[in-house]
């Protein structure tokens, strides 16, 4: 039993008590995913499985055990990579419709919110011309400026190419948004110098409010 964790023994132990005391297999069948206990007392996530085998000797109870710590730190970084940009590490197109989503689905309609679309003006020319490692540092450079001139509460997702889209909660009225949408400009405007030389960017930003709004 040392390999269960304080939390998951006492249910594994009943488990088994229950079984051996009534022979019903529907207390043993398929298996879970448990907290293991290492010897230096970490807990690890780990599938464990019972089942019934027949020996020279009559029935045993046979126990399987699997480490899912690699396993897990696998999906968990599949899942990263199918919901953030390579590039700038911010949610990408999927995780964005899948945020709106849910806060619709959560408050059963639009939510207060308003939603920033922005692209950025002079990056096809840097692309173009100065090419494409030139165009990633000047879309990270934008990704890390724009996210520092945000509230951490804010969304904000890169769609694909060089639009993004930041979502700001609560009900903001025109003035407001124009302002945010002004911050946003700021952030993207500064001249990113670089080994490929200074290249300016620009920001092309529209909202749109969803929800009842002042």
């Amino acid at each position: 039993e040392l390999l269960f964790d304080d939390a998951d023994r006492e249910a594994c132990n009943d488990r088994m008590g229950r079984f051996l005391a009534s022979g019903d297999t529907a207390l043993i069948e398929g298996g879970r995913r448990m907290m293991g206990l290492r010897k230096g007392r970490e807990t690890f996530p780990m599938f464990f499985g019972m089942a019934e085998a027949g020996t020279p000797d009559g029935l045993a109870l046979v126990c399987l055990a699997r480490d899912l710590t690699d396993e897990e730190r696998l999906m968990r970084q599949v899942e990263r990579l199918a919901l953030h940009d390579s590039l700038t590490g911010l949610p990408n197109r999927l995780q964005c419709m899948q945020y709106l989503d849910l806060r619709y689905a959560a408050t059963g309609g639009p939510a207060h919110c308003t939603a920033f679309y922005f692209d950025l003006d002079g990056f096809k020319q840097i692309n173009d011309t100065l090419g494409h490692a030139a165009g990633d540092l000047a879309l990270s450079t934008t990704a890390s400026r724009v996210r520092e001139a945000l509230f951490v509460r804010d969304f904000f997702a890169r769609l694909g190419g060089d639009e993004f889209v930041v979502v700001v909660d609560g009900q903001l009225d025109d003035a407001e948004a124009l302002a945010i949408g002004q911050r946003l400009i700021r952030a993207v405007s500064p001249p990113i110098q670089s080994e490929y030389g200074s290249m300016q960017l620009g920001a092309s930003v529209g909202f749109a409010h969803a929800g009842k709004h002042r």
